[in-house]
């Protein structure tokens, strides 16, 4: 039996008769006629002719999948619809009313990360200044409505050297061999806390805001507890693609139920999106930070990063970040200067890789005591990231890192290698 529509819709067809056959339609009249029932909210028989009919045509089997995922949103089966979705962005990542959808699809389901992350790429790629400019609403819709918003994280943290304790067993000093065995490490550890935040909106892209943080830091060496408190407040100045922010920061630190020192500082940050899937971002901090057993420090950092999305589904990152740190003595004062090169990549099951590698080196500025000249250090990190939109339960999303820490110094006994990984749970609410 063949299917009989009325094609009001489309007025080409409405001169020659009151009825065509469907399956006498080619698939672009076929998708429209699909698309109409849909948007006419007749969705059993809009997913009907979806089932019986073929698209294998140009690029019709993949609006026909698009409206399938539509089809799917509207009955419920979220899940199997964002993944169709992201079956789709996977293949075909400059289809950008699909992103959109899924955008929407994730922010329906709570999952704004995951919107953000697409919206962002959006808002990235745009071709006109007013419609980066929506997108950059959308984005900040994103945001939930309530001025007070909390999170919490819990890490699994791996051993460190917090004690710079040194990986080699013998060193030279002076032409005379001595052995190292202050290789105290922390143990495996357990770190989590909370974030808090007040946004007080100023006016349509200006918002002040409050913050306090509280982290705990426990190692199976009870030595190396650690507890950091911290609260900040700032403004933000424009939409999130095209932001300035300044920021006042202070914090206080407790090593082994002791208090360890204390800062107070300035944070000014800035980012802007040049289209084309470019980004510039900039940050500069000071700092003055005193110490309980320990000489007081200054410290400025200045970090500059350029990222560049090759695609929809992946990007490449380059920062340049530079230090300065006065201390009492020019021996504990120094200059550093490094460079980061990052890379992302998303796949159409959900998954989102992050790699980053680091190197930077620091030069002392006076003689150190014991090697008999100024101190150097190079450090080198490597990691690796990644978390799944697909696996969030009641608001908690998983992420697993891998990092690879290689710290080699004039000064031996501050040397060392570490490998770690670490699972970070994280929940908003």
């Amino acid at each position: 039996m063949r299917l009989l529509l009325i094609l009001a819709p489309l007025p080409a067809f409405a001169q020659e008769a009151e009825t065509v056959p469907y399956l006498d339609l080619s698939q672009r009249q076929q998708i429209g006629v699909i698309r109409g029932l849909i948007e006419s909210g007749q969705f059993e028989e809009a997913q009907f002719l979806l089932a019986n009919s073929v698209f294998d045509e140009g690029d019709y089997g993949y609006q026909a999948a698009y409206l399938q995922a539509i089809l799917w949103r509207i009955e419920g089966r979220t899940e199997d619809a964002a993944a169709l979705l992201r079956q789709i962005l996977d293949e075909r990542p400059e289809f950008r009313l699909v992103r959109l959808e899924l955008a929407q699809l994730l922010i329906a389901t709570g999952q704004r990360e995951g919107a953000e992350f697409h919206l962002t790429i959006l808002a990235d790629n745009s071709e006109t200044a007013g419609e980066r400019e929506q997108f950059e609403r959308v984005i900040d819709a994103v945001s939930p409505d309530d001025r007070l918003s909390f999170s919490s994280f819990l890490t699994i943290a791996p051993s460190t050297n917090v004690t710079n304790g040194s990986s080699t067993d013998t060193i030279i000093l002076n032409g005379l061999p001595f052995r190292v065995t202050n290789k105290e490490e922390s143990g495996v550890g357990l770190s989590f806390g909370g974030t808090a935040v007040y946004t007080v909106p100023l006016a349509e892209q200006r918002q002040l805001y409050f913050a306090g943080a509280a982290q705990v830091n426990e190692f199976s060496g009870g030595d190396f507890d650690n507890q950091i408190a911290t609260v900040r407040a700032g403004i933000h100045f424009g939409p999130v693609t095209r932001r300035a922010t300044v920021e006042l920061v202070r914090d206080r630190r407790w090593v082994a139920e002791d208090e360890n020192d204390n800062g107070l500082g300035l944070r000014l940050a800035a980012n802007r999106s040049f289209g084309d899937g470019q980004r510039i971002e900039t940050e500069y901090s000071y700092i003055d930070r005193e110490f309980e057993n320990a000489f007081d420090q200054v410290s400025q950092q200045a970090e500059v990063t350029y990222r560049r999305a090759l695609d929809s589904r992946q990007g490449i990152s380059v920062g340049l970040f530079g230090e300065l740190l006065d201390s009492e003595t020019s021996a504990t004062s120094y200059d550093a200067l490094g460079v980061r090169l990052g890379a992302y990549r998303s796949f159409s099951n959900g998954v989102l890789l992050n790699a980053d590698l680091e190197y930077s080196e620091r030069h002392y500025r006076g003689v150190n005591g014991v090697i008999g000249t100024e101190r150097q250090d190079e450090i080198f990190r490597a990691r690796i990231s990644g978390l799944s939109n697909r696996i969030t339960f009641r608001g908690v999303t998983p992420r697993v890192g891998l990092t690879y820490t290689n710290f080699d110094s004039n000064l031996p006994i501050t040397s060392f290698d570490a490998l770690g990984a670490e699972l970070t749970l994280t929940r908003r609410f």
